[in-house]
């Protein structure tokens, strides 16, 4: 069985956050739960606070992040399972051109013990 993890960073228009989580936590995220190979779904808002850039980078912040954890033996069919997912209703909450999406094999947790 081989691990991923799909990364998906997004900026919400001003004032329309509470619909924006209301739509992931209620629909979004149970859609994509429901698709064959997804393990798991985290979300997490960006902390005011944040480490100062190198001056020589830019340094983009986007406010939302979501890691989807799959575990599966066919990524293409899990991959394709969610990229069908109906997700026009985030057009209204979402900043075009502020959403960026990656996918990551084999992640590695290493944790204190």
């Amino acid at each position: 069985m081989s691990t991923y993890v799909i990364t998906v960073l997004a900026n919400v228009h001003e004032g329309r956050e509470n619909d924006f989580h209301a739509w992931y936590e209620n629909k979004h995220i149970p859609e994509i739960l429901e698709v064959p190979g997804v393990v798991s779904v985290r979300r997490m808002t960006l902390n005011e606070n944040q480490i100062a850039a190198d001056e020589s980078h830019s340094q983009e912040h986007y406010s939302f992040l979501t890691l989807i954890e799959i575990e599966t033996e066919d990524f293409p069919t899990t991959l394709a399972g969610i990229s069908e997912l109906d997700g026009t209703e985030a057009a209204d909450f979402l900043i075009p051109g502020q959403v960026l999406a990656s996918l990551y094999r084999d992640p590695k947790l290493y944790t204190r013990r």
